[in-house]
């Protein structure tokens, strides 16, 4: 079995040991992060359950997504040997409020870091106030913001319209499934980028390290 199908038999297996030790093993003989990153976000999206069949679906996928998140953190002493000399640039990722879903956002703040980009990952449910005050003081180069339920898009132009008012110059990138699936809605509320998989995502930030 190959990695990838080994991967995805435990994760769906909801086992987690057998997991972290095929992805440190992986690590450890050179396996790239973001090629990883990319593995866990496929898996995730190729996850199906019927939910109003199956009782255990919502409990095996947050199974699912622990064991995943446990793994991600596994990577960083790979992440710090890995990334190119600091850009000068920084940048938040977050969810808003309401919005649950963080593994996206925490694999792409990983991302960020890997091209030089000082980061920090703010998590999930992120107070609209709580962030205002956090700009006013931080004026980040970037602020990446990823919504997953089409219910939380009304947040993505209210934090934006937030952001302008204190740090006009911030860049705004999005993504997660809502935004995706609503490009023109995201361009709207002033996205700058948005990107539907890492791969768009690492294209970006080589750009933007090549305009410094």
């Amino acid at each position: 079995m190959d990695f990838y199908s080994e991967l995805k038999s435990n994760l769906y297996a909801g086992r987690k040991q057998e997991t972290v030790e095929i992805v440190i093993s992986a690590l450890e003989k050179g396996i790239d992060v973001i090629e990883l990153y990319k593995m866990f976000s496929k898996i995730l999206n190729e996850w199906d359950c019927d939910y109003e069949k199956e009782p255990l679906c919502i409990w095996k996928e947050h199974l699912m997504s622990s064991i995943v998140r446990t793994s991600i953190e596994c990577t960083y002493p790979y992440i710090i040997k890995s990334k190119v000399p600091d850009t000068g640039l920084t940048c938040a990722t977050f969810c808003p409020q309401e919005e649950e879903h963080e593994l996206g956002a925490r694999m792409s703040a990983d991302i960020f870091t890997i091209n030089g980009i000082k980061t920090i990952f703010v998590g999930k449910e992120v107070p609209f106030d709580a962030f205002i005050e956090a700009v006013k003081v931080e004026k980040f180069d970037m602020i990446s913001i990823s919504i997953t339920n089409y219910y939380n898009l009304v947040y993505l132009c209210k934090f934006i319209e937030g952001l302008k008012k204190y740090s006009p110059q911030t860049k705004i990138i999005a993504s997660g499934r809502a935004c995706v699936k609503n490009p023109e809605y995201t361009k709207k509320c002033g996205v700058d980028f948005l990107f539907t998989n890492f791969d768009e995502l690492v294209e970006f930030l080589k750009d933007v390290r090549g305009s410094k």
